[in-house]
Parts: C-alpha cells; sequence; structure tokens
C-alpha cells in the first residue's frame, strides 16, 4: 500500500495529487489511498478540496493504515472531538514536533517514508511488496518530466456553478487574443514575507515582454484574491478585465485561467496549476524565476523549460 498525505491549499494539493496520479501510472497493481487527516486539525484555505473541484474519487487511508507507516500525529476520536479552535491550536503548535520526535526513534517507519527532499528518483523504483508514506509539498515538476500529459490528464474539472457573467467572461476569454495575470496577496504580503516577490515592476516587464511577443491587441483578464485592489494596481492598462470571485468560488478563476490563450503568473502553486493546465497551442507563460526570497537566498520557481523566466 501506498499512502500520500495531504496538506496546504488548492494548488499545493494538486502537486500531492499530481504525485499520486504518477504512482497510479507506475505502479497500477498497488493500492493508493489518501491521507487527509491534516485538515481534521488545521483550517487551511477552503480545507481538502481535489474531489469537489475535480473529476475524480480518492480512497483514503484509515487511522490504522496511517499509524502502521506514518511518523506523524494521527488524530483518533477523542482528539477530533475536541472543539476545532482546539484541534488546531494543538496542531500548529504540536504535530510536527511530534513527527520530528517519532521520526527519531522510528527506524522502521523512517526507511518507508519518502519525501519531496532528495528523493533522487526513488519513486520510480520502488519494492511494492513493502507500504510506503509519501509526505511533503512536491513542489518540482522534475519528478513527472515525461509523465507531463498524463498528470495533466488526471485534471478534469467538474462542472461549476457559473453565473450568468461568468458564462459571458469565458466567451470573452475564448474568441479573444486573452491573456491572463494573476496576483497573489493575502498572506503573501506579510511584512519581511519570503513569498511577498512579484511586485508591480514584474507586471509590468512581463506585459512588455508578452506584448513583443504576441502584440498589442490583447485582452488582459486580471485574477487576485484582492480584486478591488487590482482596479487601481493595473489602472494603467486599458485593456483588462478584473475577474471577480470569492474565495470559495476559486476553482472558476482556475478554470478561466487554462483557458487563456497566454499566461503570465505569479509565484504561487495555484497560478502554476492555472496556467500549466491550459493546452493552448503556441501559449506563452511568464513566470517569475523565484517562488521566494530569504536571507538565505533565492528558491528557483521549478518550471518548465518553455515558459519564459523573468528576475524578480
Amino acid at each position: 500500500m501506498f499512502i500520500v498525505k495531504y496538506s496546504g491549499g488548492l494548488g499545493n494539493q494538486m502537486y500531492q495529487y499530481a504525485l499520486q496520479s504518477l504512482l497510479r501510472e507506475l505502479y497500477p497493481n498497488t493500492e493508493i489511498k489518501a491521507d487527509i487527516t491534516h485538515y481534521s486539525m488545521i483550517e487551511e484555505h477552503n480545507g481538502f478540496e481535489i474531489e469537489s473541484v475535480f473529476d475524480t474519487t480518492l480512497e483514503y487511508a484509515t487511522n490504522k493504515e496511517i499509524k502502521k507507516i506514518s511518523c506523524g500525529f494521527v488524530p483518533g476520536n477523542n482528539f477530533n472531538r475536541l472543539p476545532f479552535k482546539i484541534r488546531n491550536s494543538v496542531a500548529h503548535r504540536w504535530q510536527f514536533v511530534y513527527k520530528d520526535f517519532k521520526t527519531l526513534f522510528s527506524r522502521k517507519k523512517r526507511q518507508r517514508t519518502i519525501t519531496d527532499r532528495g528523493y533522487g528518483g526513488v519513486i520510480f523504483h520502488l519494492n511494492t511488496e513493502f507500504d510506503w508514506y509519501f509526505r511533503g509539498m512536491w513542489q518540482d515538476i522534475s519528478y513527472f518530466r515525461g509523465y507531463e500529459d498524463i498528470v495533466r490528464g488526471s485534471f478534469v474539472f467538474r462542472e461549476p456553478h457559473l453565473k450568468d457573467t461568468d458564462y459571458r467572461l469565458i466567451e470573452k476569454i475564448k474568441s479573444e487574443k486573452s491573456v491572463s495575470i494573476h496576483v497573489r496577496r493575502g498572506d503573501f504580503i506579510y511584512d519581511n514575507s519570503q513569498f511577498n516577490i512579484c511586485h508591480k515592476e514584474y507586471y509590468i516587464e512581463a506585459i512588455k515582454r508578452m506584448e513583443s511577443i504576441i502584440g498589442t491587441d490583447v485582452k488582459y483578464f486580471i485574477f487576485s484574491d484582492e480584486p478591488e485592489f487590482m482596479k487601481r494596481e493595473f489602472e494603467f492598462l486599458n485593456n483588462k478585465e478584473v475577474v471577480i470571485h470569492d474565495k470559495t468560488q476559486s476553482n472558476i478563476d482556475m478554470i478561466m485561467m487554462s483557458l487563456c490563450s497566454h499566461n503570465i503568473i505569479s509565484n504561487s502553486t495555484f497560478s502554476f496549476w492555472g496556467a500549466f493546465l491550459g493546452n493552448q497551442t503556441n501559449r506563452i507563460v511568464i513566470a517569475p524565476r523565484y517562488c521566494r526570497i530569504n536571507n538565505i537566498g533565492k528558491w528557483e520557481f521549478s518550471l518548465p523549460d518553455a515558459w519564459i523566466k523573468l528576475d524578480v
């Protein structure tokens, strides 16, 4: 049995689901299950969304199955009876310390855990006689290089609940030379945030680069978690439309981004997938070269070779 741990928002979950899809392709006779216990402890974005956004059904690992091979904290019935605020607070403070402590003293479980750090291609050569637990964010597309079509094909959107305005927007996106611009704000713009790196200058340079390639007869569709701010930030753009959805409709934003002819993305996993799922021919994607910058250094954004990378 293989178990894939899920955590993070929709963009992060999609990397983990990409891994699970690849494992299904590589090991068709192996039982592969999802560990989503993280979401019973921590309130994170919209919770676990893979099954509600995409046309797929996952088999969930039981607590017993997870405990057998994982060093992580697995919430039991007593823990789950606690008020969610208490569970959330305890999990934030304790679950990672628990995992690190158990890892030190659980040699067998440690040997059966594969993380996204330095996996070294081991996922392609697993002994299926053993159980394996996969933990991490898996935000490095090199592990599914050569399997891009399989990964892309595993993400089939469920039919969303669209308003009339959404249908009209989609028709515009399909009928025009459309370019999506995605701006991630929210928790990215905290003071000293290592993710607050895609400033206005980056988008101005990306727009110039895009127009130098495809011309100026384009229509920009701007997606953000703060659409009202975007109206002011991109006031200099005349040929634009700011797309407004609340956070529970982020899947509609991703669908629309994937339908655009070209994309300008931010250093966001959600943004990455909105562009990656597009299948337009001769599509231009412009992205930041780095996904985060801190006092240790600059972290490269794992991107397809054909995408244009700009320094930020």
